[in-house]
């Protein structure tokens, strides 16, 4: 359906909300159990890692999101420009790499690799909607609305949990809390 514009961008919105709204909520129920998850896989040893795994799924989610960006410019054969859009990336990562290594710092690399993830899908998105021949800022205010759900969420999640002094498995308790306000704030807001 790439030969009807309308057809295919109604198609294409409501495809990139529901992948975003899955996506989104895989990573929030990662990042908020990230302390647990690294204590049942490795043990009490591992879990000043957790901000590692934390700064991964945060990147992912982005790196997702490019990737899906990325279809629009097979769709309408514009494959040149994901070389050059990777080389552009690629160049600015060298410098993150870089810097990371300079500081002798796993966490200023990770650090780096969010930041270029961020920027990378803002980049494509822009790329993507130009050749796409419709620039819907819906889109991207809808990825930056689930963004901003689930950073409330986990917010509101780690207050709950501090309050209480909820730990360990207890805290699995918050999964259908978080679930039902993901869905509720979904429906308010997106």
């Amino acid at each position: 359906i790439q030969e009807d514009t309308e057809k295919f961008n109604i198609l294409y919105q409501n495809t990139v909300r529901i992948f975003t709204i899955g996506v989104a909520l895989i990573c929030m129920v990662i990042f908020y159990y990230s302390d647990l998850i690294i204590n049942i896989l490795y043990g009490d040893k591992w879990i000043a890692s957790v901000i590692y795994l934390q700064l991964l799924i945060v990147a992912s989610f982005f790196y997702l999101q490019e990737m899906f960006n990325r279809i629009i410019f097979k769709i309408f054969d514009k494959t040149e420009k994901i070389l050059q859009l990777e080389v552009f990336k690629k160049a600015i990562q060298s410098l993150t790499i870089f810097y990371g290594i300079w500081t002798m710092s796993i966490e200023n690399l990770l650090y780096g690799f969010v930041l270029i993830s961020v920027i990378s899908f803002l980049v494509n998105y822009y790329f993507a909607r130009k050749v796409q021949g419709c620039f819907y800022w819906m889109d991207f205010v809808d990825v930056i609305k689930v963004v901003v759900v689930c950073i409330c969420i986990v917010v509101f999640c780690e207050f709950l949990a501090n309050k209480y002094r909820i730990i360990g498995l207890e805290n699995l308790w918050m999964l259908p809390i978080m679930l039902s306000m993901y869905i509720c704030m979904l429906h308010l807001f997106c």
